[in-house]
């Protein structure tokens, strides 16, 4: 099922993003995320202590026939980025999400899960910065892949 293949992407995603806060080697990333998962910032990310943290939210799912059985497939997905917002949000948001876009460039295949994955837009929330007081933004990704499957 589409379903399955989605969220067996996204959760992959999350994997790798938790990556860049568990590398040993501390000189190849510019932040440390605290907190990596699924779903959109809630409340509770705003006013949790630790940041950054980063959310993994599947935005859309797009599939084109191609024959019996196989579909060409785009999904979209928006990783939004939460850093402490003082004097340094913006250097501290463009450091964090310069992170993601790196580790999501240099496993572009979801260790086998989608045929590619890229950065496609860099969306500041600015209005909600300025709201809450905090360095928020969305990093939206496009995955391409096939789903066979034998359903009729």
């Amino acid at each position: 099922m589409a379903a399955s293949r989605v969220n067996e992407i996204a959760d992959e995603l999350v994997g790798v993003l938790k990556g860049i806060a568990h590398n040993l080697d501390p000189n190849q990333w510019l932040t440390t995320p605290a907190n990596v998962r699924r779903g959109s910032l809630v409340v509770g990310d705003l006013t949790a202590y630790e940041r950054p943290r980063l959310a993994v939210q599947v935005l859309s799912w797009t599939s084109t026939p191609l024959s019996a059985g196989r579909h060409d497939c785009k999904l979209r997905v928006g990783v939004h980025v939460l850093v402490d917002g003082d004097e340094a949000a913006e250097v501290n948001l463009n450091e964090c999400v310069s992170d993601v876009v790196k580790a999501v460039v240099e496993n572009e295949s979801l260790n086998g899960k989608v045929t590619d994955i890229q950065p496609t837009e860099y969306v500041p929330q600015s209005e909600a910065m300025e709201r809450v007081g905090l360095g928020i933004a969305t990093v939206v990704l496009d995955a391409m892949f096939v789903w066979e499957h034998t359903a009729p």
